[in-house]
């Protein structure tokens, strides 16, 4: 290995959010200046009905409509 790629992790992140008590993953690469997410943040829990308020697909996980 050299020293770049030993400067490097590869990590799994897991949060939290309020209000919606959303739950979302992602990998991320850190390296000494930056931290990157690495494929998709996915949303692991139900989000029901939630984000009744806007159509597009890829949002919804994101999403909390107040009402």
């Amino acid at each position: 290995m050299n020293s770049k790629t030993q400067s490097m992790k590869r990590i799994e992140v897991v949060v939290s959010v309020d209000p919606s008590d959303a739950i979302f993953r992602a990998q991320l690469l850190i390296t000494k200046k930056k931290w990157k997410v690495i494929g998709e943040v996915d949303r692991i829990n139900k989000y029901g009905n939630q984000s009744h308020c806007i159509d597009q697909r890829l949002l919804k996980p994101f999403c909390y409509c107040f009402d």
